[in-house]
């Protein structure tokens, strides 16, 4: 069954902190709870934790002959008074963090729980060398985000817990997701995600605010996926990769060289890195089959997100935004589809598109300082869009590229042409679309449809002036020449 792991949560007890072991437990009905509550601290925090002092507070001899479950030879601790303390309330399989008075024989870290004696004492999972003495804290959290990936296991749930209000949580150096084997199954993901420190419940979109994880020191990354680990769900989290002048990460997310499959991202920002907010490295496959949902990658110096050649493939973008990147909003290769996604207000080009039979449907392409949709490849099918007020074409297609269809699109005032394509091609055509003010003509190169409206020849006719109320883009009333209908669903998922 699936293990639950904690970081940053605490425990009810008088006296958890940070420090208080691991915050794990074996079997799928592990919940935050069920870590936290009875095992956030020992029943009697100070009677087992010295903080630690000259004088340690438990006993630890050999586990042979009390062991009722074939744990023998293994380390026994037991308070030094077993009438005033006992470990009755930490559970099997939780972490114990033990700082040993015996150095050079045992080292200070981090031991599962095999079994929780009757008689007060508990069996941790090292083999006996001799008797020594110690303090521990049993339970409660992981203290760092890392320690939570090193610990992990397979298809596993991972909880950061957080103030549902709002909580940053400084990032000093890479986190690595994939020092363990992680990697899941079709069937078992492993599940990483923020909850509410009080009771566990995981933070809800639009209702609690995501904990920020920022950078404070010149990183590579905040997020650092290392090793084939396939199947992980994140859900969240905001990765802030500046935090002040030459404390910037240059990447929020940066993916391995090594090819991945299904991984999701819900409700996650990838903000303010020093090159892009989320990048994938040159790799000797396609990684393919993600998902990104509810996601914003915006305000970072180069791109928002770049994957660089082929790299990403065959994968889903939904309600995402991409915004205020210092260069492309995206670089994306092919056989990916963006469904209500937004490309708004990037230096240079909002999307830029390569390879082959990419799918965009009811997205916004605006306010870019070059063209909105730049497309490098064949084969892609633009449906339902608003193309609108880019410093450059509002749609462009690369020379060579051919069976580039735009269908039921508003493309209005781009300072060059609606849609131009570099070189003539009868396979790339419009149709049922809404042309106004764009600088240089509706189009260039293309194919015109008999069914738009715009300034072609082959038009119904040029709409009439102002046709769109601004910001939302909806049709204004008595433009019935603008009329396609396209929803955006703006109200329902703007943040």
């Amino acid at each position: 069954m699936a293990d639950t792991f904690i970081a940053l949560g605490r425990g009810y007890q008088s006296g958890a902190n940070a420090l208080n072991g691991g915050g794990f437990l074996q079997g799928g009905a592990a919940t935050y709870l069920t870590c936290q509550d009875s095992n956030g601290g020992p029943t009697d925090d100070g009677n087992c934790w010295d903080n630690p002092s000259d004088s340690f507070t438990c006993t630890v001899t050999t586990s042979s002959g009390k062991s009722e479950e074939g744990n023998g030879g293994k380390l026994y601790i037991e308070n030094a008074s077993p009438s005033t303390i006992t470990f009755i309330n930490c559970v099997t399989g939780t972490y114990v963090y033990i700082e040993f008075e015996d150095t050079d024989t045992y080292s200070k870290g981090r031991y599962v729980l095999l079994e929780n004696i009757n008689s007060g004492g508990i069996i941790v999972d090292e083999l006996y060398v001799s008797d020594t003495n110690c303090d521990c804290k049993v339970g409660g959290a992981l203290n760092t985000i890392q320690n939570l990936f090193d610990v992990g296991s397979t298809s596993c749930t991972m909880l950061i817990a957080v103030d549902s209000g709002g909580q940053t949580i400084e990032v000093e150096k890479e986190i690595i997701i994939g020092n363990i084997a992680m990697a899941g199954t079709s069937a078992a993901f492993t599940n990483i995600y923020s909850v509410d420190k009080t009771d566990g419940t995981e933070l809800v979109f639009g209702t609690d605010t995501f904990p920020t994880l920022q950078a404070t020191a010149d990183i590579d990354s905040i997020f650092h996926r290392s090793g084939a680990i396939n199947y992980v769900s994140v859900r969240g989290f905001i990765f802030d990769g500046h935090k002040s002048a030459g404390d910037r990460a240059n990447y929020c997310f940066r993916n391995s060289t090594v090819q991945v499959n299904y991984w999701y991202f819900d409700n996650c920002a990838f903000i303010n890195a020093d090159v892009s907010g989320f990048y994938f490295p040159v790799l000797a496959g396609n990684s393919s089959q993600w998902r990104m949902r509810r996601c914003e990658f915006n305000d970072n110096i180069a791109m928002g997100l770049d994957s660089t050649t082929s790299e990403l493939s065959s994968s889903i973008f939904i309600e995402c935004i991409f915004d205020g990147n210092g260069s492309y909003g995206a670089r994306l290769t092919g056989f990916n589809k963006f469904t209500r996604c937004r490309f708004t207000n990037n230096t240079t080009i909002g999307l830029y598109a390569y390879s082959v039979i990419n799918i965009y449907s009811n997205c916004l392409f605006a306010d870019n300082g070059g063209s909105g949709l730049f497309l490098n490849g064949s084969t892609d099918y633009v449906y339902g869009c608003v193309i609108d007020n880019n410093g450059g074409h509002g749609i462009e297609m690369d020379a060579g590229t051919v069976s580039h269809v735009v269908e039921s699109c508003r493309i209005t005032n781009n300072t060059s042409y609606g849609i131009s394509a570099d070189d003539a091609n009868v396979m790339n055509r419009e149709d049922y679309n809404v042309f106004f003010g764009n600088g240089s003509g509706d189009l260039n190169n293309i194919v015109s449809g008999e069914n738009s409206y715009g300034d072609d020849a082959n038009h119904i006719s040029d709409p009439a002036d102002d046709g769109y109320v601004a910001d939302t883009y909806n049709v204004k009333s008595g433009a019935e020449g603008r009329s396609i209908e396209i929803d955006l669903y703006w109200d329902e998922w703007s943040s």
